[in-house]
């Protein structure tokens, strides 16, 4: 067997890059759907990280467990602009893994950290300082007043959209009314709405050793 073996979490917004990926390049891929509180021996053995994604490529005996690395590498092959990148693109994902997620897990997760209920209130608003400085600009950057960006999306956007949408599933009521009519919940709602989305949200079983396995594309 050949083809790439991807341990994947269905709601990971880094495993959600990873087929984001393969599904824009029209990549064929056995998937693994795993529980994180149930991790297989076989995915540690690739990678004692024990997060996702975890890609292994049989034929080449290569593992990469870097969900940006998994963009680079096959992106890379991309004839579309859109999802081509450079050192930019790649400093401006670096930096939002390294700031906003460490403020949105701070937020959504509080209960998970030391006086984190009485710190979740300033996270939140860290998070906002960085879309509003950082996100805001590569948005302005992209896509003007007249875009049509129903269906556009980018190297930074399926960076960077699956960690807004967690930001707003810490408290949607909040995030809609305050970001009501503003471009950052129009891209993401755009986003939720796309076909490339929905695909990659679809359900599959957790992986046994012994199932048949489950090829995508």
């Amino acid at each position: 067997m050949n083809n790439l073996i991807l341990y994947s979490f269905r709601r990971c917004p880094f495993a959600m890059r990873a087929r984001m990926t393969f599904l824009i390049m029209e990549i064929k891929y056995e998937i693994r759907e795993i529980h994180l509180k149930e991790k297989p021996d076989e995915m540690i053995k690739l990678s004692s990280k024990g997060t996702v994604p975890v890609l292994f490529d049989p034929m080449k005996n290569i593992v990469i467990d870097e969900s940006l690395e998994i963009m680079k590498v096959f992106l890379a092959k991309s004839k579309n602009k859109n999802f081509q990148f450079n050192a930019k693109n790649i400093e401006f994902v670096k930096l939002f893994d390294n700031v906003f997620k460490y403020h949105l897990d701070r937020y959504k997760y509080a209960d998970r950290y030391e006086n984190g209920n009485m710190q979740k209130i300033f996270h939140r608003d860290q998070c906002v300082k960085f879309l509003e400085k950082n996100f805001s600009k590569i948005i302005e950057e992209e896509i003007n007043d007249n875009f049509e960006f129903k269906n556009y999306l980018s190297f930074n956007l399926i960076a960077t959209l699956p960690f807004i949408r967690q930001f707003r599933i810490a408290n949607e009521k909040w995030f809609d009314e305050y970001y009501e009519d503003n471009l950052i919940s129009k891209v993401l709602n755009c986003f939720i709405e796309s076909k490339l989305f929905k695909e990659i949200m679809s359900k599959f079983p957790k992986w046994e050793k012994d199932a048949k396995p489950i090829f995508v594309n």
